[in-house]
């Protein structure tokens, strides 16, 4: 098992921006020797992940790696790893391979309906997951549109909370979304409570358009009681 501790600094400190779509860390020179001479790349089919770990916080999630060109005893992180882990710059983090199972569905939450409301949302997105390989509880995916950037939380994974998505598996991966976080009812519905008998009874001999469809044998208009004493048979035989 390859186990290193190293100090964390973010893509955007070492100008590696081109991993921030994606969960895939930079990691030494070094860390590809120890790799290699513990055999992990005897079998190119299998992917090596890693769980890195905030040791002061226990916070931890789950990347690649992206490629060997770190500077000895650092690794560099996207940006959304770094902010999750609740990293600072130099701060150390634990880093170990992970074998992880084949994901079968996970949860999402964007950050704003406006990528719900984009036609091509699931295009997109299945396009972006393919920077992933693997995908852990709490995660946030970044996808990008136009030249904007929309991101959505991960809510939850299945089988595990932790899963492998490369390769074949993302094509059959199930994925569903909760609301948007910037989600509001609409407004202007009203929504009425139930009205009483008497209220009921109330609305209808007060409603002049009531009265009017009803009339009295001698012809005269029907009294207030007679609109009460017909609205409540009418009540009776309907409810």
């Amino acid at each position: 098992m390859f186990i290193k501790v190293y100090k964390a600094l973010p893509a955007s400190a070492v100008k590696k921006e081109d991993i921030n779509l994606s969960n895939n860390i930079v990691l030494p020179p070094s860390a590809l020797t120890m790799l290699t001479y513990l055999g992990y790349f005897e079998n190119s089919k299998n992917p090596i992940f890693f769980r890195i770990l905030n040791i002061f916080s226990n916070v931890y999630t789950h990347c690649r790696v992206y490629d060997f060109t770190a500077d000895e005893e650092y690794c560099y992180l996207p940006n959304n790893i770094f902010d999750r882990l609740g990293l600072e710059k130099n701060q150390k983090v634990n880093v170990r391979t992970k074998s992880l199972k084949p994901g079968q569905s996970i949860k999402l939450q964007p950050h704003k309906k406006e990528f719900i409301e984009n036609p091509y949302h699931k295009i997109f997105l299945e396009y972006y997951l393919r920077n992933y390989f693997c995908l852990t509880e709490g995660d946030i995916i970044s996808v990008k549109f136009r030249e904007k950037i929309y991101q959505l939380d991960v809510l939850s994974c299945l089988p595990e909370k932790a899963i492998n998505i490369s390769n074949e598996i993302i094509r059959n991966l199930e994925i569903n979304f909760s609301l948007p976080k910037d989600y509001k009812e609409p407004e202007n519905i009203i929504k009425l409570e139930p009205l009483t008998k008497e209220e009921i009874v109330t609305s209808l001999i007060t409603d002049n358009n009531f009265r009017g469809h009803y009339s009295r044998m001698d012809g005269k208009e029907v009294t207030l009681e007679q609109a009460k004493q017909i609205s409540k048979k009418i009540y009776e035989n309907n409810k």
